[in-house]
């Protein structure tokens, strides 16, 4: 990995479709911006009796911008197992040089 990031706060607010369908496996989105000078893009790496309705919806949430807040829907049967995968990697801004980030808390 190229650079180092101390930990921060994260902003997931700006993205964009860099590569694949859009909310379908493979599908990938730059979130610029996420930390200072840190871009990250998210790939949706399996779709597993679900659908994805949005990659970032954070307007009934109490998070905002901050979070990253995927919208899924389960298919199928209420009883059946539905999730998504996805990676998630961390550039530095406007690169492909990959970032290590120091230290990562999620909720």
């Amino acid at each position: 990995m190229a650079g180092a990031s101390n930990a921060q706060q994260m902003e997931f607010d700006n993205y964009s479709l860099v590569s694949g369908s859009d909310l379908q496996t493979g599908a990938a989105y730059r979130f610029s911006q996420v930390a200072q000078d840190v871009d990250a893009i998210i790939t949706v790496d399996n779709l597993y009796n679900a659908s994805l309705r949005n990659i970032d919806s954070d307007s009934s949430s109490s998070i905002g911008k901050e979070g990253w807040i995927p919208v899924l829907a389960g298919t199928g049967d209420a009883s059946d197992v539905h999730f998504v995968d996805f990676s998630i990697v961390f550039y530095a801004n406007n690169t492909n040089d990959m970032v290590t980030l120091g230290q990562l808390t999620t909720t």
